[in-house]
């Protein structure tokens, strides 16, 4: 190929052919890359073009006065569901706690005891005779332990789905007292840890078996899982802030209100708080002041878990009852090991048991399940609708530039 005299441009064609002949000698590599860029090159998504000015619009699609009302109202929609959004994340981000009351009820079934052996017996039934290697036939009873959350008379509230009694702990351990392990080796101690525990459905109680007609007391501890987590404040720092058991964020709060009453803030270095009034109880006595990001820290030092909910249960027996008949009518008798099963079938506690308890707000997944909804299908078929308005938008825009350009050459005037 000649070269081109000097001032002389290439022609189209003429760059055509320069450009075919560098691509056939090019390696394979070269060319593979260049496939690969001009791939991705494609795959850019086009900027839309910008709307054409209303009057110039009216002027070319009479139509376009119903474009411009869908318009307005797409913009008044998108407007809505920002602030719709907004909301529901700044609401999401508040800890939303309502505060509920959690029933708690005790009682006690009996089966294989001695009284009602004698009343099969009575009856004409054959009692269930003694088998040690199965267990059938032994005496023993189950404890029961149930709750639910009451009402609170605000149909916002009560006509969500109700929590289960199991949700509503953290972890629970039962005690039991009077019991031999050499007699009853199943134990005197039952823990239920759910996080632990492999996944189960929430229920609404607990009951435990056990062998035995002998007097047992229960003990019941039970650790609350509040919303948000709840943290007993030790001494110094509950007598500072005047606070017992609150959740974290609810003591920083207090300690930083108490630290602007006191002046505690270095006014010189706003980083540094300074050992006066009281605060000095928790810092370290050698050091002159506090960095301010170490407040966390020192606020950590006196926070534990809170104290539990203990209640209380003894397994009722006809013995006792029996005994204190005795003394009344002073009727000499003696007392076999009949008198001391358990008393009725099902006995229950005479009273309940109703703990303050603060939970997430129900409401909140919700929230949750509206903020999933707007960023789900809905909206992906929104935008991928809105991508496709694009591309028909540049069609008619270049279409009328087309129009407008033939027609001002067969009608110039």
């Amino acid at each position: 190929m000649s070269a081109l005299p000097p001032g002389v441009l290439p022609q189209p064609s003429s760059v055509q052919h320069l450009q075919q002949q560098q691509m056939s000698q090019a390696s394979p590599q070269v060319l593979a890359g260049k496939r690969k860029l001009d791939s991705e090159q494609v795959e850019v998504k086009k900027q839309r073009p910008p709307m054409p000015p209303p009057h110039l619009l009216a002027s070319l699609v009479p139509e376009s006065a119903m474009f411009e009302d869908l318009l307005k109202m797409e913009q008044k929609l998108d407007w809505t569901i920002l602030r719709k959004k907004a909301e529901v994340n700044d609401a999401i981000g508040k800890p939303i706690r309502i505060k509920r009351t959690l029933r708690v009820y005790l009682s006690n079934t009996a089966y294989n005891q001695e009284w009602q052996k004698e009343e099969d017996i009575t009856a004409g039934k054959e009692p269930m005779s003694v088998n040690v290697e199965t267990g059938d036939g032994i005496p023993g009873w189950d404890l029961k332990i149930e709750g639910r959350l009451l009402d609170t008379g605000n149909l916002r509230i009560d006509k969500t789905a109700k929590r289960k009694f199991s949700q509503c702990i953290k972890h629970m351990v039962v005690e039991f007292g009077n019991r031999d392990l050499a007699t009853y080796p199943e134990g005197n101690i039952v823990e239920w840890h759910p996080r632990t525990t492999p996944s189960t459905a929430p229920v609404d109680g607990f009951e435990i078996k056990r062998r035995g007609d002998q007097p047992v007391d229960c003990r019941i501890i039970i650790h609350l899982d509040q919303y948000p987590e709840k943290f007993k404040v030790l001494p110094p720092l509950c007598d500072l802030i005047g606070i017992k058991e609150e959740s974290r964020s609810a003591v920083l709060s207090a300690m930083w209100k108490y630290i602007k009453t006191v002046g505690a803030q270095d006014k010189d270095d706003v980083t540094k708080l300074l050992p006066v009034g009281g605060l000095q109880k928790l810092m370290d006595p050698k050091d002159k002041d506090l960095p301010f990001h170490m407040l966390p820290e020192v606020v950590n030092r006196y926070l534990t878990a809170p104290a539990p909910v203990v209640l209380n249960y003894t397994i009722k027996y006809v013995g006792h009852d029996l005994i204190f008949w005795l003394l009344l009518t002073f009727t000499a008798t003696t007392a076999t090991m009949s008198d001391y099963s358990v008393d009725q079938e099902r006995n229950v506690h005479p009273k309940v048991f109703d703990i303050p308890i603060e939970i997430e707000d129900p409401l909140k997944t919700k929230a949750h399940a509206i903020l999933s909804s707007l960023e789900g299908p809905p909206m992906r078929d929104i935008i991928a609708a809105e991508d496709e308005v694009g591309p028909s938008h540049e069609t008619v825009h270049a279409s009328s530039h087309s129009f407008g350009y033939y027609r001002s050459q067969l009608w110039p005037t």
